[in-house]
């Protein structure tokens, strides 16, 4: 990827609606991780993190110094870690992956961690119950992914019902799933739509 493509990226990332943050201008290259364009803002003596769309299969383990973007979209990553030196890190994009599995450890460091997490198109089935979820106000992006429909979920919905800081809930969707060996229930039935959860519970066990 050319130097120019990565300015224009950038730009193009910075412009788009899937990206919801403000930043500000004068940015300028600087040394960077491997498979990596980083971008140091003077105003904010911060810098952002590019690594989209460069084949990566693991996320950064450790950001530069004062980072507060991380942009990971477009590579066959299959799971995410938390990167080390994120004590600024306020947003991460890592959304159109193939990640199919989250840490309750690093699901839990990201909502404590960062003001925004995408999660969104990827191929996750579930995301770790961390307690009582209302707790955490980072803002959230969830949706399209091949979440699977069963009691063990149920938490999920009743969850999504009452949160505010998840921003694409009309796109988290279960679209099947398994319990004791039975393929059952719900098919393509969104979270947020059935007003009783204990009687969707009591389908998913008798059916």
């Amino acid at each position: 990827m050319s130097l120019l493509f990565a300015h224009l990226y950038f730009v193009m990332v910075l412009c788009s609606k899937a990206v919801k943050y403000t930043f500000v201008f004068p940015a300028h290259p600087v040394p960077c991780l491997s498979g990596c364009f980083c971008y140091y803002s003077i105003d904010d003596n911060a810098n952002t993190i590019n690594c989209s769309y460069f084949n990566l299969t693991q996320p950064p383990e450790k950001l530069l110094p004062n980072t507060e973007q991380l942009i990971m979209l477009g590579n066959p990553l299959h799971y995410v870690t938390f990167p080390e030196g994120t004590s600024h890190l306020k947003a991460i994009e890592f959304q159109q992956n193939n990640i199919n599995k989250i840490s309750s450890d690093a699901f839990q460091k990201f909502l404590l961690h960062t003001d925004s997490l995408n999660l969104s198109k990827n191929k996750l089935h579930k995301i770790p119950r961390l307690g009582n979820m209302s707790q955490f106000s980072t803002q959230l992006r969830l949706g399209d992914n091949p979440y699977e429909c069963n009691c063990e979920m149920m938490w999920m919905r009743d969850w999504l019902l009452n949160a505010t800081n998840v921003k694409d809930k009309e796109n988290i969707i279960c679209i099947g799933g398994k319990w004791s060996g039975m393929y059952f229930c719900c098919k393509t039935l969104k979270f947020k739509s059935h007003p009783n959860s204990s009687f969707l519970c009591f389908l998913c066990f008798f059916f």
